[in-house]
């Protein structure tokens, strides 16, 4: 049987330091830095946040279907893959929603052939509802070339 990609679950004060080929960054389809991860992302990767910001204004972000920036590094992290999971930042999550970016970034990454993501668990879903739906993911639609996820808490 094959085996399941592991999950790390880590409390980091910056995931960008651990360089995985992909980061999930949770938005809105509003341009606003509401997460710490976003105003990280933001500073490390500011043609990221201009394009992310861009991108919201002129109304190309959907609910649920994450989107990918291409970094332009020779190493290290290669991708940011934007979550939108809600219209605006002050809307309640739906879990249907947050399901179908989960399973949409999923895909993204195995058709990106990513070996390492990194992941924020974000307020909102049950406690442990992420880390479940990641590994059921993961034994779902297979893991891929992904080798770790590493799924963290924003801080």
């Amino acid at each position: 049987s094959k085996s399941l990609c592991p999950l790390i679950l880590q409390s980091l004060d910056n995931p960008i330091d651990l360089f995985p080929d992909a980061i999930g960054n949770v938005v809105s389809c509003t341009g606003i830095r509401r997460s710490p991860l976003t105003h990280k992302l933001s500073k490390a990767y500011p043609k990221y946040f201009h394009e992310y910001k861009r991108l919201c204004i002129r109304k190309k972000f959907k609910v649920g279907l994450p989107f990918v920036h291409r970094l332009e590094a020779l190493f290290g992290t290669q991708f940011i893959l934007s979550i939108p999971v809600k219209h605006h930042w002050n809307e309640n999550l739906r879990p249907g929603v947050v399901q179908a970016a989960l399973e949409s970034m999923w895909q993204i990454s195995l058709d990106l052939k990513i070996e390492t993501l990194a992941l924020p668990i974000f307020e909102g879903p049950p406690e442990g509802w992420i880390q479940k739906r990641v590994a059921g993911l993961s034994k779902d639609k297979g893991r891929g070339n992904l080798k770790t996820v590493f799924l963290f808490k924003e801080e």
